[in-house]
């Protein structure tokens, strides 16, 4: 919809790409070397990479108590690091997560996973 939006009301064509994430390598010689695509990679057998850093973001995420369980799965199932889970009211029936998460995990499809499952009452 919103591509055919463009098209017909501003004349723009619109080119849909896959979201690119930087990767910083270190390889066995030493050198540093920023990546954005999968097909960059060094190959294995000719050069692994000794260090791989990617890019963190740390998420707090709201959402009711009983969707806790829920949100934590799809947390871990995206590479997810648990850093911190409070209560946000006096009776706990809203809990505030904070989990620091890839970016390359959270930029495809992270928030609509997280707002089928909760059914649009978690917060990012």
């Amino acid at each position: 919809v919103f591509r055919q939006r463009l098209t017909s009301e501003y004349g723009v064509d619109v080119l849909a790409t896959s979201p690119t994430v930087p990767y910083r390598l270190t390889l066995a010689s030493g050198k540093e070397v920023m990546v954005e695509h999968a097909g960059d990679f060094p190959s294995p057998p000719q050069m692994p990479p000794k260090v791989v850093q990617e890019p963190l973001v740390t998420a707090t995420i709201v959402q009711p108590r009983e969707l806790t369980s829920a949100v934590q799965q799809l947390c871990l199932e995206r590479r997810g690091e648990e850093l911190s889970v409070e209560p946000l009211d006096n009776s706990g029936e809203r809990v505030m997560m904070t989990w620091r998460l890839p970016l390359a995990e959270v930029i495809t499809d992270f928030f609509d996973r997280l707002q089928a499952l909760s059914h649009g009452f978690a917060s990012f």
